[in-house]
């Protein structure tokens, strides 16, 4: 009977745009129900649509009905036990599938896959909730999804694999993505290691990394490494190992890597008082002294960091000086931030004074005066903001070194 209605309907010409209409009403609220209308109506529509409603429905009007009144007309004949939902299928040649039932279905499909992913990751049942109960990681997965849920699929099981595969020693991140067949998969700023960094940092309880200083941090946590005989520091007069032993009897700097840093079980210094500084300069004018020196070189690196976590370890205290420009106490905020216990020393008017050189600061660079949170420094940022001139630490190598000895009498 469905079928027949539906070869009926189709048979009149001049209901074609009705029908549709239906349809997409159907499909928009989800049930049979609701107003139609039918603008500009033509010759044909009219001639048929007449005849259907038995009433006369002029050329070039708006026709209005509804479900109801085509149920109606329909059940005043032999089709009075028709079902909408038969009729669409032989009319239209396909099931049709309201808006609401069609989210309810991708939703259930999302589900069904994320479910999947669960039971084959059950080790990390858990942390898999957890994400998928996160506002923003959920919405993140949910896009990958309606993208290409294939390949999310493949990413997350290989993601888990990684994790159940974490080294117990340093390792250099081409060699960890290796295991699932491609030692790019890890490289920065992809989708892979995107996948891979916002479920780590699920399972380590960190935020999510936003720079690539950070995500190489991230990494470092379970052993796995960038470049790590290229990301060095300089140090002086350190201990805790024949090697730095050897070095500290013979008072010569020792450039360390990343590698060698983490693989020294204990990093420590004589009396555990640390300088640090950025300019290499400083070690040659400052080595006679003897303490223990480090050298960040510019900008702080993964070296520098993991160098200095280890000293906190055994309890050494660190003091810091730098150049005074936007670069310099850029370099002091971050350190101090970090670091909470570590010192900053010389950052004084005098101090400044001491140093300020004749080359104007240009705009850009004092713009970056602005991201500066550490409040001491802001003596030393309102300075160079007033005058326009930086410091630089090698003209305040006296006071620098008076204020050395001091700490260590």
């Amino acid at each position: 009977m469905n079928y027949d209605l539906a070869s009926y309907l189709k048979s009149k010409k001049g209901l074609d745009r009705l029908i549709e209409a239906l349809k997409d009403k159907y499909v928009s609220l989800g049930r049979y129900s609701g107003t139609i209308v039918i603008y500009n109506v033509t010759i044909e529509e009219s001639n048929d649509m007449s005849n259907f409603f038995g009433q006369k429905i002029n050329v070039n009007s708006t026709f209005k009905t509804s479900y109801k009144k085509v149920e109606k007309k329909l059940k005043e004949g032999k089709y009075k036990d028709f079902n909408w939902t038969d009729v669409f299928y032989h009319y239209f040649g396909k099931p049709i599938i309201s808006k609401i039932d069609l989210n309810l279905k991708k939703h259930n499909d999302m589900e069904n896959f994320f479910l999947d992913i669960k039971n084959k990751n059950k080790k990390y049942l858990k942390h898999i909730d957890n994400m998928l109960n996160d506002k923003k990681i959920n919405l993140y997965l949910k896009n990958k999804y309606i993208k290409d849920k294939k390949k999310l699929s493949e990413d997350l099981n290989k993601t888990f694999i990684l994790l159940d595969n974490i080294p117990q020693t340093p390792t250099i991140v081409s060699v960890y993505a290796s295991l699932v067949g491609n030692p790019h998969y890890l490289d920065l700023n992809t989708n892979t290691s995107e996948l891979f960094l916002r479920i780590l940092s699920f399972i380590k309880n960190e935020p999510y990394p936003m720079n690539i200083e950070k995500k190489k941090e991230l990494f470092s946590m379970i052993n796995i490494y960038f470049d790590p005989l290229s990301n060095f520091v300089i140090t002086y007069n350190l201990i805790g190992n024949k090697a730095l032993d050897y070095f500290y009897s013979l008072k010569e700097a020792v450039n360390l890597n990343l590698f060698n840093i983490v693989n020294f079980s204990e990093i420590d210094s004589k009396n555990k008082t640390i300088f640090i500084f950025e300019n290499p300069s400083m070690l040659e004018s400052l080595k006679d002294l003897n303490y223990p020196i480090i050298i960040t070189s510019g900008n702080p690196n993964l070296a520098l960091f993991t160098l200095l976590d280890k000293l906190s370890k055994t309890n050494n205290k660190f003091y810091y000086n730098g150049d005074f420009d936007s670069e310099g106490l850029l370099i002091a905020d971050k350190l101090k931030i970090k670091y909470p216990n570590l010192k900053l020393f010389c950052y004084s008017e005098e101090d400044y004074n001491n140093t300020k050189a004749n080359n104007k600061i240009n705009e850009s660079r004092i713009k970056k005066l602005d991201n500066i949170k550490t409040k001491e420094l802001g003596l030393i940022k309102n300075l160079i903001k007033k005058n326009k001139n930086a410091g630089y630490q090698e003209k305040n190598i006296d006071r620098i070194r008076n204020f050395m000895i001091k700490c260590n009498k």
